[in-house]
């Protein structure tokens, strides 16, 4: 081949290769674009599920689906949403839930948690998942809604789902493989009043723990796992913590107030104080059965202070 041939070879290389490049940068750039639609379009829905449920947040006790407009997967994990593996987003809500979620729907239910004044709002997440009540006993229908034309929890939650969760409740804690055991509660957990004062144990398939009030108790049942499980009931417990602070500080205020009035004197602030104290810097991981018994000792020499301000001076704490 002449010098000319090769270099018109050299030539046609050179464009071949350059048009290569052209066109590998123009598919990364395609690439890249459709990676930050997502990237964008899921942040978009986590935030847009923080305000889903800061809206929700102003409800004692409501339920709903949220439609997601398509397919997506959800991870819940203690104070985060992550959506499609996208940078989680920072969530100060307590949200009971399985840990990932696929679908375009999702149940959510809120309570408030009651300690037993009005301490924060739990949230329960769940997609295609039917909870499964198992058990005879008055907590277990109550729990499925079968007595008193009540729903514990909200029929949206155990009536569909192509998943099941077992809960077993007042059951051999051994009889356990994909679900939660409730046991060694009390009586009270059938009372359709006074929710705090249900309390009892939990087993999940990686240990057991306790749970203070109804509320903590659905939270036990929505939980995957017992590690899921501590760290939204610690972060409640963080909560109870700086608002029986408030309350204390509030309790000083009506002592000043009801001073003249004699009876509210230092009996009354010492119940007062000593229940709320009782509620203040508690850890999971530090508590047993009886050391809940000994604070709802407390509890309930705080519920029999606040009645009692109430009737000598007209006020109360809660």
């Amino acid at each position: 081949m002449d010098k000319r041939g090769v270099e018109e070879t050299f030539k046609y290389i050179l464009i071949a290769v350059a048009g290569a490049i052209i066109l590998i940068f123009f598919i990364n750039f395609a690439r890249q674009q459709i990676f930050l639609k997502e990237e964008l379009n899921s942040a978009v829905l986590s935030r847009t599920l923080n305000s889903n449920f800061d809206s929700f947040s102003v409800s004692s006790n409501a339920d709903k689906t949220i439609d997601l407009n398509e397919d997506v997967k959800i991870r819940f994990t203690c104070g985060k949403v992550q959506v499609n593996n996208v940078n989680p987003v920072n969530n100060e809500n307590i949200i009971f839930s399985q840990r990932d979620i696929e679908g375009d729907k999702l149940n959510i239910w809120t309570a408030k948690w009651r300690m037993p004044f009005p301490v924060t709002n739990f949230f329960y997440v769940s997609g295609d998942t039917k909870i499964v009540i198992e058990g005879t006993d008055n907590l277990a229908k109550n729990l499925r809604g079968d007595m008193n034309n009540v729903e514990f929890i909200p029929k949206r939650f155990v009536n569909n789902g192509d998943k099941v969760k077992r809960v077993i409740v007042g059951q051999d804690i051994n009889q356990i493989e994909n679900g939660v055991v409730i046991y060694g509660y009390k009586d009270t957990c059938d009372d359709l009043t006074d929710n705090y004062k249900c309390r009892g144990k939990v087993k999940f398939s990686d240990g057991e723990s306790i749970f203070i009030g109804k509320e903590m108790l659905y939270g036990a049942i929505f939980s995957d796992s017992l590690e899921d499980y501590k760290c939204d009931v610690n972060k409640a417990f963080e909560r109870l913590t700086r608002v029986s602070e408030i309350y204390q500080e509030k309790a000083n205020t009506l002592a000043s107030i009801c001073s003249g009035q004699g009876s509210f004197g230092s009996g009354l602030m010492t119940g007062l104080n000593n229940g709320l104290n009782g509620l203040k810097n508690l850890k999971l991981e530090n508590l047993n059965s009886n050391d809940v018994d000994a604070k709802m000792t407390k509890i309930d020499q705080l519920v029999d202070s606040n009645k009692e301000a109430r009737g000598n001076c007209g006020i109360y704490l809660f």
